[in-house]
């Protein structure tokens, strides 16, 4: 019998927030469809060396083909030039039969140095899962939205 199974493939969602419904069902509020999140800035578009861009933050939820057991999930998030915002996050997740297995992240407040392509990797002993999401300037300025933040 086994007792452990590796999932072979992985489907990424963008959104403000997930619940876990009673049952197991996961609710994606705020969906980000297109794997963009759009942002207003005042005039400065883009961040200067000494700042970061600052706002509410987001979650992604991970829906794996098939698993079963113990899974330990290590995550890495960077930004566009290659900085690491999170590295070597540990999780578990728990498969009591074989079938499809989710596990969602937040990340809440969240600051990245600049706008651009970000990586989300979730890796599941060795084998690899990596997500790619934008994170984009509005010319429009909707106040309270994303804020500068100066860095020590």
């Amino acid at each position: 019998m086994v007792d452990k199974i590796i999932p072979q493939s992985a489907r990424f969602y963008l959104c403000d927030d997930v619940r876990t419904e009673v049952g197991g069902k996961s609710t994606l509020i705020g969906l980000y469809p297109n794997d963009e999140i759009t942002l207003s800035r005042p005039a400065a578009v883009e961040p200067e060396p000494a700042t970061a861009i600052f706002f509410e933050g987001f979650s992604i939820l991970v829906a794996f083909d098939r698993g079963l057991g113990e899974l330990e999930l290590l995550i890495d998030l960077k930004a566009p030039n290659g900085q690491s915002l999170i590295t070597g996050q540990k999780a578990k997740l728990k498969a009591e039969k074989i079938g499809p297995v989710t596990f969602s992240a937040r990340f809440r407040p969240f600051a990245t140095p600049e706008f651009g392509e970000h990586t989300y990797e979730v890796s599941i002993d060795g084998t690899k899962f990596t997500y790619r999401f934008q994170l984009v300037h509005s010319p429009q300025d909707i106040e309270g939205q994303a804020h500068k933040i100066e860095l020590a």
